[in-house]
């Protein structure tokens, strides 16, 4: 358990340099896989992922790569485990690491939504046969005995520490009526330098926060699940290369 940005990916990466094999990482969210594969190749790693949105071409070739050895680090979602395609993959492969990244998410009671594929990783676990290694920034010691538990962990080693970052901080601000919730929004997105994220209850909501933003000069962009993958993978390119400020 490391705080955010404390160097989690670190943990995984190294073992990838290192050994021999695939490294095979479980991550929740397309996003942040994406991300995840950039900052892999950024070190010399020859990472990739398989998802829903590729075409089926697209994960052949991947498949390809993956038992010829041409890949160091392959990135999954929780869900495509489930799939027969993956298991049978991983059955001609040597895998020499299996890392849950946001393990958090197998806990029942995670107050983020559960993801129920993430308690079926055991059995995975149990077929690779190889070292397991679990992720967060941030977990009760009731959640950690959840996450050791479900993923059948023999006497692991538990490292903690501390998921306060000093350079964050929180504040609470009254917004009354809609367009002075919009207005505060805007203050606080002109207030900050750098990037932003603005976080709204609803589709149409982030929308209208995007337009009434659009209005006021800001280079923003509206990012949720209704929009295709294409599109999506469009705004997270733009916000990660600086082309657009606020999402």
């Amino acid at each position: 358990m490391l705080p955010t940005g404390g160097g989690e990916s670190v943990y995984y990466q190294v073992p990838a340099l290192i050994f021999v094999g695939l490294t095979l990482v479980v991550t929740p969210l397309g996003p942040l896989m994406e991300d995840q594969v950039g900052r892999s190749r950024e070190v010399g790693l020859r990472a990739n992922n398989l998802n829903s949105e590729q075409p089926n071409s697209a994960r052949r070739e991947i498949g390809e790569q993956v038992r010829d050895g041409e890949v160091d680090i392959l990135f999954v979602s929780p869900e495509r485990l489930d799939l027969a395609a993956l298991r049978f993959l991983l059955e001609g492969v040597d895998v020499c690491l299996l890392a849950v990244d946001e393990a958090h998410c197998i806990n029942e009671w995670a107050r983020d939504s559960p993801r129920p594929a993430y308690r079926r990783i055991k059995t995975l676990s149990r077929a690779l046969a190889c070292p397991t290694l679990a992720l967060r920034a941030s977990a009760t010691p009731e959640v950690r005995e959840d996450i050791l538990a479900s993923l059948s962990l023999t006497d692991p080693l538990v490292v903690v520490r501390s998921f306060d970052r000093p350079n964050l901080s929180w504040s609470i601000v009254p917004g009354g009526a809609r367009h002075n919730r919009l207005s505060e929004a805007y203050r606080c997105v002109r207030s900050v330098g750098g990037c932003a994220i603005v976080y709204a209850p609803t589709r149409c909501s982030i929308e209208v926060v995007r337009d009434a933003s659009a209005l006021r000069g800001v280079s923003v962009e509206a990012y949720h699940a209704g929009l295709s993958g294409v599109e999506r993978t469009r705004v997270q390119g733009a916000f990660m290369e600086g082309e657009c400020r606020v999402v």
